[in-house]
């Protein structure tokens, strides 16, 4: 395993997890509320995580896309590409000032601050993190991934050892909780297709960095199981302290600070930390693909969007995971219904195409090594990979450049 495939796993598991775990507001609506079953539909959301992780990141790699549109383009009809086009437009720009709004419950949970200032503060690091360039941006993204994962095992052994559990009342309390769906499958689709439609635009964006699909695929099947495991944990947690969280804006900060007020304080960080990750993902998703035919304005654009959701921002967190999370979960089915059979179609090229841009990296770093030998015969086989790539020839010929530059500098 490489270290490009871990930081794409890392960044994968920075892209999801704002929106979907980190708080543990969604895991108490989508699957606590059903009572002890729903430690099986976060199961299969887990599954999930892994194997669509896996696909989203080599279709990405294989495309080598900088915006969603480039994938969808290849792998659907142009009328379909349109409609999940602007769906996806949507989804990162309302889950974005959802996003901003988590923040602020955050910081008002643990400081009892006005939310209006952890929003705030929230969209000013989107706005100044949004100006580097994307490797940083990429890096920043999955900061904050080993730092919860360790919080979450730290929180999942306390509770389980800590604590004595009566099963009936926690059964009877977990069901007295809001529902958004009558059934736990219904529930368990919903709540990962939200996510899937959540952190497509951005992973396609991040594997589209990637050359090789299958290290690309490798780093989203890593971040997908991450994901699912945290999720599970996560879940057990809040399902064992019900009584104790079933009214908090921000669970997971409810449970940290019950084992001690300074881990309560960090984890609350951390929690800001990924709920930034998503915003930043979901406007930086959104701004490219709004100027992918002016790149000049791109950040003109990141600013506009990010502004308007902060002024979007102020209906509440709660409230806004109720009613717009179920929505796009919706959208977010019919899009991984398109993504599975793109992939299914391509995956013998994916096969092949990884193993072609093997052998055109190897002669690339030969010819830029200047301790190697470059021969003619290198230079035309090198040549004839180029022309067989499913990518246009200037474009590949200019990221291995760029990337023989970065390395041999």
């Amino acid at each position: 395993m490489n270290r490009k495939t871990l930081t794409i796993a890392f960044a994968y598991v920075g892209v999801v997890t704002g929106a979907g775990l980190a708080s543990g507001q969604e895991l108490l609506q989508y699957f606590i509320s059903f009572g002890s079953i729903g430690l099986f539909g976060i199961f299969l959301v887990g599954l999930m995580h892994a194997l669509m992780g896996a696909i989203v990141m080599q279709l990405g790699s294989y495309f080598q896309s900088d915006h969603h549109s480039i994938v969808l383009s290849e792998i659907t009809s142009p009328w379909i590409e349109k409609v999940l086009d602007w769906a996806l437009i949507f989804t990162c720009f309302v889950i974005g000032f959802v996003m901003i709004a988590g923040a602020g419950a955050s910081l008002q949970q643990q400081f009892n601050l006005n939310s209006i200032w952890g929003s705030a503060l929230c969209v000013l690091l989107v706005l100044i993190i949004g100006s580097f360039n994307f490797k940083k941006i990429q890096q920043i993204i999955g900061f904050f991934t080993p730092v919860l994962i360790s919080f979450i095992i730290l929180a999942f052994f306390y509770t389980l050892f800590n604590y004595q559990y009566d099963f009936e009342k926690i059964e009877v309390v977990s069901q007295e909780l809001n529902r958004l769906f009558p059934s736990i499958i219904l529930s368990s689709l919903n709540y990962f297709s939200m996510c899937f439609i959540t952190g497509f635009s951005m992973a396609v964006v991040i594997s589209g960095d990637a050359l090789r699909p299958r290290f690309a695929g490798l780093g989203g099947l890593i971040g997908g199981i991450l994901v699912g495991l945290m999720g599970i944990a996560i879940t057990i947690i809040l399902f064992m302290r019900i009584e104790v969280v079933k009214d908090a804006e921000i669970p997971m900060q409810i449970i940290l600070n019950e084992i001690h007020p300074v881990l309560g304080l960090l984890m609350s960080l951390i929690i800001y930390g990924m709920i930034l990750n998503t915003a930043l993902s979901l406007f930086f998703a959104c701004a490219r693909r709004l100027s992918s035919k002016h790149l000049d304005k791109f950040y003109t654009y990141y600013v506009v969007v990010t502004l308007v959701g902060f002024a979007l921002s102020f209906l509440g967190f709660k409230e806004l995971v109720a009613i717009m999370y179920p929505i796009l979960g919706f959208i977010g089915m019919g899009l991984i219904a398109i993504i599975i059979t793109g992939w299914l179609r391509h995956r013998p090229s994916i096969i092949k195409e990884h193993q072609r841009r093997k052998k055109i990296l190897k002669l690339t770093h030969k010819k830029y090594n200047p301790s190697k030998l470059f021969k003619q015969k290198d230079e035309n086989k090198l040549e004839d990979l180029v022309d067989a790539s499913n990518l246009v020839n200037e474009d590949l010929k200019q990221s291995l450049k760029e990337r023989m530059d970065d390395q041999y500098d």
